[in-house]
């Protein structure tokens, strides 16, 4: 019993801790170095976010801009790689893909 109740401890702090690493991972990706901080309910109006996605069992985040066109999709994996930069409108390119099938979760960081 005593090692069913640490497992189930040790289970629920990786768990919990799962995404504060991909919050600390997206951070040192170049594209938000020192222009982005983490959202934390303020008011968005017209500044770039980036909102926290999920497509095929992985994270991303996209960068989204309610007052802006954006030339292109900004789609940031957790390898800090830009799925979007080569074929973003191709509706079998891996970009085109996730644009379809994404699931979008929660404003994850918003313009400084």
């Amino acid at each position: 019993m005593r090692h069913l109740i640490l497992t189930v401890t040790v289970l629920c702090l990786l768990a919990c801790s799962k995404s504060n690493e991909g919050e600390i991972a997206f951070l040192d990706c170049d594209q938000l170095a020192g222009d982005y901080k983490v959202y934390n309910g303020e008011n968005i109006d017209c500044r770039f976010h980036y909102v926290l996605t999920e497509y095929k069992n992985q994270q991303f985040i996209e960068l989204v801009a309610h007052c802006a066109d954006l030339a292109r999709p900004f789609v940031i994996n957790e390898l800090c790689v830009d799925i979007c930069e080569t074929s973003p409108y191709s509706a079998n390119s891996e970009c085109g893909k996730y644009l379809k099938d994404r699931e979008v979760i929660e404003i994850r960081f918003i313009e400084k």
